[in-house]
Order: C-alpha cells, then sequence, then structure tokens
C-alpha cells in the first residue's frame, strides 16, 4: 500500500489543530478576547472540524498492490 500525502493540506490542518488547541487551553485568551463562552465553543468547533476536514483531505492517493 502506498499512501500519498499533500503538504498543502496537512501544513493547513496542523494550523487549524493548534489553533483549536490554543482555544480550548485559553491560550488563545491573551491575543484575542472573545465575546462569551459559546462564542469560544463555535470557534473551537470551527477549527477543529476544519482540522479534521483538511487532514481527511490531504491524503491525497492510496494505491494498493496486487
Amino acid at each position: 500500500m502506498k499512501l500519498t500525502i499533500d503538504l498543502k493540506f496537512a501544513f493547513i490542518s496542523a494550523i487549524s489543530f493548534f489553533i483549536a488547541w490554543a482555544i480550548i487551553t485559553e491560550k488563545a485568551d491573551q491575543y484575542i478576547t472573545f465575546a462569551g463562552e459559546l462564542n469560544a465553543l463555535a470557534c473551537f468547533l470551527m477549527t477543529a472540524v476544519m482540522g479534521c476536514m483538511t487532514a481527511i483531505g490531504a491524503v491525497d492517493k492510496i494505491e494498493f498492490k496486487k
């Protein structure tokens, strides 16, 4: 099995997961101010979903050898 990774999507995925981690551990509060807890939760969910979707999109091609 050969797995090909698209580095553009993998880089975007890593950045998205880093931002989600910074929001959930409250390290992002040093740089930005959220309007409320629901706003922070929505931003976390958006970045986490974007990280998951771009991680799936980073897998470019899977070839199975017989």
